[in-house]
């Protein structure tokens, strides 16, 4: 949801670079430093060899809902969720540093916005996803008030001093998945690990694209995984499988009752991500007449559908650099009692 400035934060603003979509919108609480500190430096992302792309939502949210026997507080505020988000991080970094040493490495971290132009083509999408966070009473100068926990902001701050990072932003209507999607056709000579638990991006899985789970310990997207969930080891039908199974978390409904056995017979020569030759695919190897009469009555809707779960690689988005500022993140870490995870100060320091 879209972020809006206000007295008790500082955000970064941006703007849309088309100006037909002139209004302003936030990326997350960034920095608290001005916006002269940001630049533009694609030369930072080419000289990179390796790329670690952050979804800031998912590892946010993932952290603030992480089991901890101590909450962390500090006046009051607790700051257990961001020391999960960096170790998280760092159990990546950690894991290409070993698969590809004396290898460059770029952070990009990817926050999308509001997706108007998707729930115009279905309402309900993403319906009731509205996440209650715990209220805190933290002390300040003026005595105690009560605050609410905003995760995206806690970690987008925390990483805001890192060097070697860049920020993708759309210039228009984008969710994050899509914007990672571009991102790595942009940069598909590049070996890529995308840190998400999102299932919507198994899609982009390739031979120098690689999801990245970062629990303990560490998981990496394979075609038995893949195989477990969607019930075919081919990743890229991954979006003509939702359309016609759904996805429940979002709010999407496929074909009722569809056949889960059929799906292990797809090939994606029969779909090449096309929904209308692959409905057709699916109609001519259906068992029963009752399948190809619900395609039938559905193919429209199931064509918008695809419109929506299938990752879009052709977005407008730009990139800013963030200048590193390791003696910020050091005070930052103090304040906030946050122990220094060890791989990422090496990776720091160079």
């Amino acid at each position: 949801s879209k972020l809006r400035k206000n007295k008790s934060t500082d955000y970064i603003q941006a703007n849309y670079l088309n100006e037909e979509y002139s209004k302003d919108f936030t990326h997350g609480e960034i920095s608290k430093r001005s916006k002269d500190d940001y630049k533009n430096n694609e030369q930072n992302t080419n000289d990179a060899d390796v790329l670690l792309v952050v979804d800031i939502h998912n590892i946010s949210w993932k952290s603030y809902y992480s089991p901890v026997q101590d909450e962390h507080l500090v006046n009051g505020y607790p700051t257990y969720h961001q020391y999960i988000a960096l170790n998280k991080l760092s159990l990546c970094i950690e894991y290409i540093f070993e698969n590809h040493k004396n290898k460059k490495l770029c952070l990009v971290f990817s926050q999308d916005e509001y997706c108007e132009n998707k729930k115009k083509l279905f309402p309900e999408y993403k319906s009731g996803r509205n996440k209650e966070c715990r209220k805190y009473m933290v002390e300040t100068k003026d005595g105690f008030t009560e605050k609410e926990v905003n995760p995206v902001n806690d970690t987008s701050k925390a990483l805001s001093f890192l060097p070697h990072c860049k920020i993708s932003i759309p210039t228009k209507d984008a969710e994050t998945d899509d914007i990672i999607a571009t991102f790595c056709k942009r940069y598909s000579e590049k070996e890529i690990y995308i840190e998400s638990s999102d299932k919507d991006l198994w899609q982009l899985r390739s031979k120098s694209v690689h999801l990245i789970y970062s629990e303990n310990p560490l998981t990496i997207l394979t075609k038995d995984i893949v195989l477990k969930k969607f019930y075919n080891k081919d990743n890229r039908l991954i979006p003509l499988i939702k359309t016609l199974i759904g996805d429940a978390s979002d709010k999407l409904v496929g074909v009722s009752r569809f056949p889960r056995k059929l799906i292990k017979q797809f090939s994606y020569d029969n779909y090449k991500g096309k929904i209308k030759k692959g409905l057709s695919y699916v109609r001519a190897i259906a068992q029963t007449d009752s399948v190809k009469q619900k395609i039938d009555k559905d193919f429209d809707r199931l064509v918008k559908l695809h419109s929506i779960v299938k990752l879009n690689k052709h977005l407008s988005i730009k990139e800013e650099y963030i200048e590193g500022d390791y003696s910020s993140f050091k005070k930052f870490l103090k304040k906030r009692k946050i122990k220094q995870p060890r791989i990422l100060t090496l990776w720091i320091l160079g």
